[in-house]
């Protein structure tokens, strides 16, 4: 009897992570690359709503997904920095999206402040930022053009994971450099392509 409630409790289990896979990997599917982002709306650190509009003519906006205990962020705010750095004089706005409902705007400047974060930090207090990107997991980053039409959708690199670090990234899925200045040319064409 207390076997057949144990075999019914995993499968029980098994059947719900399933249907959670299923709804990550539908709302993932849900937002297609090249796809139209309608406003996203936040607060920023000083408790004002936000919108990307606010942050002006941009040539490609970067939102990471993030929250002040993931490892995994923390891991990657140097890379995240020298990244915003480079691309600042391009154009290129680096919004650090918090996603954790129990991160206060207060704890996301303390955090802000900690890491030496120099570009906006907003919270997403309802979801509504991350279901808009498709986005589901931390540190994940949407990269939208000056039209913000979503361009890419994922990890920053694979340098870092749960349970392990290369010494190096391999890989940098997370291209910029059709957003700098010195490729507006090719930029232009590409988003005409997408158009």
């Amino acid at each position: 009897m207390l076997l057949n409630r144990f075999v019914v409790g995993l499968l029980l289990s098994a059947v719900s992570v399933g249907l959670l896979g299923r709804d990550v990997a539908a709302k993932e599917n849900s937002v297609k690359i090249g796809q139209q982002i309608e406003a996203l709306t936040f607060k920023d650190i000083r408790f004002l709503p936000r919108t990307l509009d606010d942050f002006g003519d941009k040539q490609a906006v970067v939102i990471i997904c993030a929250n002040t205990t993931c490892p995994l962020v923390k891991r990657y705010l140097p890379t995240i920095k020298r990244l915003e750095e480079k691309y600042r004089d391009d154009g290129v706005q680096f919004v650090l999206l918090n996603v954790a409902a129990s991160d206060s705007l207060l704890e996301m400047a303390e955090f802000a402040v900690q890491y030496g974060i120099n570009f906006p930090a907003v919270k997403d207090a309802d979801g509504s930022c991350v279901a808009a990107l498709g986005m589901t997991r931390t540190p994940e980053v949407a990269v939208l053009d000056d039209q913000h039409r979503l361009q890419y959708r994922g990890r920053i690199n694979d340098q870092y994971r749960i349970g392990g670090a290369l010494p190096k990234a391999n890989t940098l899925p997370m291209r910029l450099t059709r957003f700098s200045r010195t490729n507006q040319s090719l930029s232009r064409k590409r988003r005409l392509m997408v158009a």
